[in-house]
């Protein structure tokens, strides 16, 4: 596991996980903005 810096001033951080291309922060942001994941997790809930 590592860290991103996301901004420049080193405020906010992401974990990025070893199996895992992207940062944390940046797979949330393109799960929310896929319709289909987003339409299947709202069902869930």
């Amino acid at each position: 596991m590592t860290f991103d810096d996301i901004t420049e001033d080193g405020r906010l951080w992401a974990v990025r996980y070893d199996n895992q291309a992207d940062n944390a922060l940046y797979n949330l942001f393109e799960q929310w903005n896929d319709v289909i994941w987003l339409h299947s997790f709202l069902k869930q809930t």
